[in-house]
């Protein structure tokens, strides 16, 4: 497949609406949690997922990495995703993983 000139800009675009998009998930879901005395950063960052986090956490004097994670459908026990593996066993920081559901909606 041949890309031109045009169609990276309409990917740049498609980027630019995701971004804005999920920047404003982020807002909200940082609207919900009562800050004191922290400071939450949020972004949206494009690369690799787990290594785009790490790397974004030591560039920006991150002291923790909180991270929502999902268990596998039927498992009474909670398991952590590839992602959440790889940053937690990659990252020099601390990594607390927070179920991405309530306990008993894995089926959902």
């Amino acid at each position: 497949i041949e890309i031109g000139a045009n169609d990276a800009i309409y990917i740049d675009e498609i980027w630019q609406i995701n971004k804005k998009q999920s920047l404003e998930y982020l807002e909200s879901v940082r609207g919900r949690i009562s800050n004191e005395p922290f400071k939450i950063h949020i972004a949206v960052e494009m690369g690799p997922a787990a290594e785009t986090i790490i790397d974004y956490a030591r560039k920006n004097n991150i002291d923790l990495i909180v991270m929502a994670t999902h268990g596998h459908s039927g498992l009474k026990r909670w398991v952590y995703g590839s992602v959440a593996d790889k940053v937690l066993r990659g990252s020099f920081l601390s990594v607390l993983l927070v179920r991405s559901f309530p306990e008993g909606r894995e089926n959902d």
